[in-house]
């Protein structure tokens, strides 16, 4: 019936054809992606990287200090749109403008060779010091950009210092891997033939959004199930990582997810870490740096954290425990921690050597396991 024919999806009854085109291409080319990507880091400049769904009280006003506060910054607007036109007044920019940023403007194209050649579209790319690039779906902003002369400026944009931010589409555009890249709706994570059109401000990463709002941990699975050498991160609305190096800072309403292949996945728990407002994330060594939560009681505690110096720092939340020691680590005598005032013990070894060491605790004289330890 007429019925269920609306029902239907556009994936039941179109073909795709661009996609076999370009899966059939990316077959006969180097592999993508590659089995060891570059680990994410940002070399010089920020990322600001938001889930949708709202603005983080307090990031656009940030972003306007990145790219070099209400003075100095020239900003620059992408929208994300099918449409060949879009209104000479855009609300971003307007915004800006109320904030009393000196210089914004946007860009928008369809046409490949403009975004290519024309000197005066480019202009505003050349010295801009602070990019956002709206929401909606991304691969308008990959069919339109990827690959053109101002796809490179724009990059030159973060590598000259400047700050690169989006919402939404805007959001996973910036990762090298690009989720949720086909034209046919938005439901597949994954599609092959689409997924070389990030942008690739960061590499090493795959991006989604409007995470839990929108049910999409599953999907996340699958994809850092195929490619484990990617890190999956998943954005909750109002919520964003602000990437400076490899530290990820997380703002927000929300949480960040990040999906990382390299620890173990158990049945019955999360395959996931969900860091909330105030935590940091080391996108490069896939380690938790500061977890918001556990300065909460019934928050995840991180523990053991292996620390650049090479010592190791030990947690237990345990607000009863009288006395908390770690013990069994070979070679080394054993460790008293010491409580917060959220009942958190904590301490921090010395130096170890690199090495596969076994440990307990004693709690009052009583032998636990480490509850947070993913690999026990």
């Amino acid at each position: 019936s007429g019925q269920a024919s609306r029902r239907q999806s556009p994936r039941e009854f179109l073909l795709d054809l661009t996609e076999w085109r370009r899966d059939a291409i990316d077959r006969s080319i180097d592999r993508f992606p590659s089995l060891t990507p570059e680990k994410p880091f940002v070399k010089n400049g920020t990322l600001v990287i938001v889930g949708g769904g709202g603005m983080p009280k307090g990031l656009m006003e940030r972003f306007v200090e990145l790219a070099g506060g209400l003075d100095a910054a020239k900003l620059v607007y992408v929208p994300c749109t099918e449409q060949e036109q879009v209104p000479a007044e855009q609300s971003i920019v307007k915004f800006w403008e109320r904030l009393g940023v000196r210089q914004a403007t946007f860009i928008h194209t369809k046409d490949r060779e403009k975004a290519n050649s024309d000197d005066e579209f480019l202009a505003p790319l050349r010295d801009a010091t602070g990019i956002w690039f709206g929401g909606g779906r991304q691969w308008n902003l990959a069919d339109s950009y990827y690959g053109t002369t101002a796809h490179k400026l724009m990059k030159d944009v973060v590598l000259r210092g400047g700050v690169i931010g989006g919402s939404s589409a805007g959001a996973s555009i910036q990762g090298r891997y690009l989720a949720r890249a086909t034209p046919i709706e938005n439901f597949r994570i994954m599609a092959p033939g689409y997924e070389r059109g990030g942008l690739g401000f960061i590499s090493g990463v795959a991006i989604d959004q409007h995470f839990s709002q929108r049910g999409r941990q599953k999907d996340m699975t699958q994809l850092v199930n195929r490619y484990p050498q990617l890190l999956g991160i998943g954005l909750d609305e109002a919520t964003a990582i602000v990437v400076k190096g490899s530290t990820a800072d997380v703002v927000g309403r929300g949480k960040a997810h990040f999906y990382d292949r390299n620890l173990a996945v158990y049945p019955g728990h999360p395959d996931y870490t969900a860091l909330a407002d105030g935590s940091q994330y080391d996108l490069g060594e896939r380690r938790v740096l500061k977890n918001a939560d556990e300065t909460q009681s019934g928050g995840r505690i991180s523990s053991p954290t292996v620390n650049d110096d090479g010592t190791v720092t030990f947690r237990l939340r345990a607000p009863d425990a009288k006395k908390v020691q770690v013990a069994g680590l070979h070679g080394q005598p054993r460790l008293d921690l010491t409580r917060n005032q959220q009942g958190v013990w904590e301490g921090t070894t010395a130096k170890l050597p690199p090495e596969l060491y076994s440990y307990t605790f004693d709690v009052d004289g009583a032998t636990q396991i480490d509850p947070n330890n993913r690999n026990v």
